[in-house]
């Protein structure tokens, strides 16, 4: 493969990656919270039991969802 083409297969994958950020926004967005609270209630109390990773795993599996649905055109790009 020469440079042009993997510069504008680059490019593709660039412009894909922040369509599908865009779109993929609001479970993006829940995952971030739910690491925050994690964290919070870690710091809290000073023990990394406190830190359940339920509502996060919870979260990073809609957020991995959305991939799909776009993936699969059941969500518009």
């Amino acid at each position: 493969m020469d440079m042009k083409k993997i510069s504008c297969v680059a490019l593709l994958g660039v412009v894909w990656s922040s369509f599908a950020f865009a779109q993929c926004e609001p479970e993006r967005r829940a995952y971030d919270i739910a690491g925050e609270s994690c964290h919070r209630k870690w710091r809290a109390a000073n023990d990394i039991a406190e830190c359940k990773n339920e509502e996060r795993a919870a979260a990073a599996a809609k957020l991995q969802q959305c991939f799909r649905d776009i993936n699969a055109g059941k969500r518009e790009r």
